[in-house]
């Protein structure tokens, strides 16, 4: 019976270990890095900023590889606002220009990711008009959300984008181009639940715990 009672102990701790990923992600994949990857409540963002200077007639070839992904379960999810700081909460936004922000509460897991090539902040930047020629091939602003409901949801989408820039400015002037990629998560995701046949294993486990311990009271010496 010894032996009997370790093998179920050691049945229950797989089991546990082996729980539905019931759980809300945003993943970004830049260039084959993940530069954001986010699976629990919260906010997470990346800026590179990648400014290019060039001179009179001189030019730049940019390239990236991405891809970006949403999925939740469909949990309901309770978010408590006081639990997060602001600049870690799900409903965060980007100190970027125009304003970035994430999805609102709704009682489900949610997930939203974004990705921008090429985002260029006008504030505090002066460049001359007509310095620059920026010819763009590909998707620059990829944005996925999931729906905020009962139903489970998985979106992905991946491709690349190609910029050709060029100083192409009479006055010949040098300047920067405020050249920059950000991406950003917002996820609102709900903890793991236990698979039905963890629990199906547990409710067994104390079944047999409940019949030893009745038969050792009953051929208990009186």
């Amino acid at each position: 019976m010894r032996r009997l009672l370790e093998l179920l102990v050691l049945a229950l701790g797989l089991a546990a270990g082996t729980n539905a990923a019931a759980t809300a992600t945003a993943l970004v994949i830049v260039d084959g890095v993940p530069v954001v990857d986010l699976s629990s409540t919260g906010f997470a963002w990346m800026l590179d900023d990648q400014s290019v200077p060039l001179g009179p007639g001189q030019s730049a070839d940019l390239h990236y590889t991405w891809s970006v992904s949403v999925k939740d379960d469909g949990l309901p999810n309770v978010f408590d606002p006081a639990s997060l700081p602001p600049e870690h909460s799900p409903t965060g936004c980007l100190p970027l220009f125009p304003l970035v922000c994430g999805p609102q509460p709704t009682g489900f897991e949610q997930a939203r990711a974004s990705l921008q090539f090429g985002s260029m902040d006008p504030r505090g930047t002066d460049i001359p008009p007509g310095t620059f020629s920026v010819t763009t091939t590909g998707d620059t602003f990829i944005s996925l959300t999931t729906n905020a409901d009962l139903l489970a949801d998985s979106l992905t989408r991946a491709g690349e984008v190609f910029f050709h820039i060029e100083n192409v400015s009479d006055a010949l002037v040098f300047a920067t181009l405020p050249f920059a990629t950000w991406a950003a998560g917002w996820v609102y995701s709900t903890p793991a639940i236990p698979e039905p046949s963890t629990v199906a294993l547990m409710a067994a486990g104390l079944a047999v715990l409940g019949w030893r311990a009745s038969w050792l009271r009953r051929f208990r010496p009186r």
